[in-house]
């Protein structure tokens, strides 16, 4: 076995073998889009991650593109069957290339730790998928007319972005799959998953949950990751919930199906010492 520092591998070897990996019924063509679409926003949101955002956490690029990748994997399970891959016929490529950008907003654009750099996060990805990067200049002024930002006969998005009116971003929508369309997350607030409006008799102040928008979406990815075997660091600013949501999606998940949570309880309190 050889190991590599993670810069000399790279993250297109990644790819490379999870795209070996995805199930023979998808068109050869899809592969080669999907690998297309990688090679094209990838190398360039990276370099914008790296010098125009602070991440709420140090991260290497190979970690934020295996982020994309299981993303992906667990938001295209429908993808996954035969029989309902082959139902979509022409409408596969809308769903995979809206999946794509769902999870590169959900891998790489999850890594600015602010709202303001989020924003910046949500123009530069905007006018990446518009073929609008030469005209575009990152708040510390930098141009991505290099080569490497954008590569030669470089594919193209066919299908169309999240929605930009009333000024919302990237971050605002998901993709429906039965409705070939962009939700709002704020229409599943009281509706979906991440605490509906029905409070049993019993509950206590403290295990509340107030339906928003955030609770939605992060209950959202949390299911789709679990669901899929796929690990994952919820983070965030002390008193958010965090928490609270986490364990009320774990009890609530079938015994029958999942292992009993065994809960763990850290807070900004907690030392080494205590933990041993």
């Amino acid at each position: 076995m050889v190991y590599l520092e993670p810069h000399q591998l790279g993250w297109r070897p990644l790819v490379l073998s999870w795209l070996d990996a995805l199930p023979s019924h998808i068109d050869r063509g899809d592969k080669a889009h999907l690998l297309g679409l990688f090679d094209w926003l990838v190398p360039a949101t990276l370099r914008f991650i790296r010098r125009d955002v602070a991440e709420g956490a140090p991260s290497l690029d190979g970690q934020l593109v295996t982020s994309l990748m299981r993303n992906f994997s667990a938001l295209s399970g429908h993808l996954s069957d035969a029989a309902q891959y082959a139902a979509l016929e022409v409408r596969a490529r809308l769903h995979m290339e809206s999946i794509f950008v769902f999870s590169l907003v959900w891998s790489l654009g999850v890594s600015c730790a602010t709202n303001a750099h989020r924003k910046h996060f949500d123009r530069f990805v905007r006018a990446a998928a518009a073929c609008e990067l030469p005209a575009y200049e990152s708040p510390s002024g930098e141009r991505y007319t290099l080569p490497e930002d954008i590569p030669d006969r470089h594919v193209t998005l066919t299908s169309p972005m999240m929605p930009s009116g009333g000024g919302a971003t990237v971050y605002d929508f998901r993709f429906d799959a039965a409705q070939d369309a962009w939700v709002p997350w704020s229409a599943d607030v009281g509706g979906g998953s991440g605490g509906g409006s029905d409070l049993p008799a019993d509950a206590t102040f403290r295990k509340l949950i107030v339906p928003t928008s955030d609770t939605v979406r992060y209950a959202y990815m949390l299911d789709a990751l679990v669901k899929a075997g796929c690990p994952l660091l919820l983070v965030g600013p002390t008193g958010t919930g965090k928490s609270v949501l986490v364990q009320k999606y774990l009890y609530a998940l079938p015994a029958d199906e999942y292992v009993a949570p065994n809960v763990v309880g850290f807070s900004a309190r907690t030392s080494a010492n205590m933990t041993q």
